[in-house]
C-alpha cells in the first residue's frame, strides 16, 4: 500500500511539473513558461500613467479584484487598475480568468510591437468582465528576451487596444519566453533542456522502490538489532512470489502471443487460399 501511494504520488508531482508549456501552433516551437507559473506580474500602461496592471500565468490570482464595475469580489488573471480622486488606485475590471479551457495559442501578436523574427508566443482570452454585452478580451503576448534579469525575470505593459476598447493587452518579456526555455530558467533559444517529464518519472519508478525497501530494511535492523534477519525486507511474502509471478506472466504472455500470431497466420492464408480460387475461377 505504501508502495503504491509513494507510486501515485511521484506521478502526481510529474503531472503538475510541466503544466504551464504551449505549442506554436505555426512553428511548432514549445515555450515552456513554468517558472512564471503562478507568479503575480505588475507594470504600468504604455499610453495612460494613471493605468496599472496586474497579470499571473496558467493560473488566477489569489488577490481578490473588488471590481468597481460589477461590484463583485472576482479571483482572475489579468486585473486593470486605475486612479480615483484623491489618488488612490482601485481595481476597474478583471480583464481575464484562467479557466479550464484555457487560452487560444497562436504565433507572436503584432500588437506586441516586437521586431520581425522575434521569438515568442501569445495567449488570447475572451472571458473578462461584460463590455458592451461581450466578455472583455485579453492578448498576452510573451515575447522572448535573453536580457531581463532572472530577479523578477520579466517586464511587463499594458495597454488598451486603440481599435477596440473592450481589448486589452498585456506585452511580457521573459527570458523564459524563449522557446525550449529551460524550467530552471536557463533560457535557451534553442532546443528543449535538462529531463523531460517521463525520464524524471522512469526515474522516481527506479529509486523510490529502492529506497523503500531499503530504509524499511534498515529500521527494522536498527530496531531489533538483527541485521541478517530476512523479516527486515518488508512485504517478504510478496517479494518470494514475484519470479513466480513473473514467470507465470511470461508464459502467459508467451501463449496468448503465439494463439494470436497462429490465427493471424492462418487468416493471411485462408485470404490467400481464397484469392487464388477466385483467380483460377476468373481463368
Amino acid at each position: 500500500m505504501m508502495l503504491t501511494l509513494l507510486f501515485f504520488c511521484s506521478f502526481l508531482v510529474i503531472e503538475s511539473a510541466d503544466t504551464c508549456a504551449f505549442k506554436n501552433p505555426t512553428t511548432g516551437k514549445t515555450f515552456n513558461l513554468t517558472p512564471l507559473m503562478g507568479t503575480v506580474m505588475e507594470g504600468n500602461d504604455a499610453k495612460v500613467s494613471t493605468y496599472q496592471y496586474k497579470a499571473s500565468v496558467c493560473a488566477d490570482m489569489t488577490d481578490t479584484c473588488d471590481d468597481i464595475m460589477t461590484g463583485k469580489k472576482l479571483n482572475g488573471c489579468t486585473y486593470q487598475f486605475g486612479g480615483e480622486p484623491g489618488g488612490k488606485s482601485v481595481c476597474w475590471d478583471v480583464l481575464a480568468f484562467w479557466d479550464s479551457t484555457g487560452p487560444t495559442v497562436a504565433d507572436l501578436d503584432p500588437s506586441a510591437g516586437a521586431d520581425a523574427g522575434t521569438p515568442g508566443i501569445s495567449l488570447a482570452f475572451a472571458n473578462g468582465d461584460e463590455c458592451r454585452n461581450n466578455p472583455r478580451q485579453n492578448t498576452m503576448n510573451f515575447i522572448c528576451d535573453e536580457t531581463v534579469p532572472d530577479d523578477p525575470g520579466y517586464t511587463l505593459e499594458g495597454s488598451q487596444d486603440s481599435n477596440d476598447s473592450c481589448h486589452f493587452i498585456i506585452n511580457i518579456k521573459s527570458k523564459h519566453a524563449c522557446p525550449g526555455a529551460a524550467p530552471s530558467g536557463g533560457g535557451s533559444s534553442g532546443g528543449s533542456s535538462g529531463l523531460s517529464g517521463g525520464w524524471i518519472f522512469i526515474i522516481l519508478l527506479i529509486i523510490l522502490p529502492i529506497v523503500y525497501f531499503t530504509g524499511f530494511f534498515i529500521y527494522r535492523g536498527y530496531t531489533t538489532k538483527e541485521w541478517k534477519n530476512p523479516e527486515n525486507c518488508p512485504h517478504l511474502d510478496i517479494c518470494k512470489s514475484f519470479p513466480f509471478w513473473v514467470k507465470t506472466g511470461c508464459v502467459v504472455s508467451g501463449v496468448k502471443t503465439k494463439d494470436c500470431c497462429g490465427a493471424l497466420l492462418s487468416k493471411c492464408r485462408k485470404d490467400d487460399e481464397d484469392g487464388n480460387l477466385g483467380e483460377e475461377d476468373d481463368d
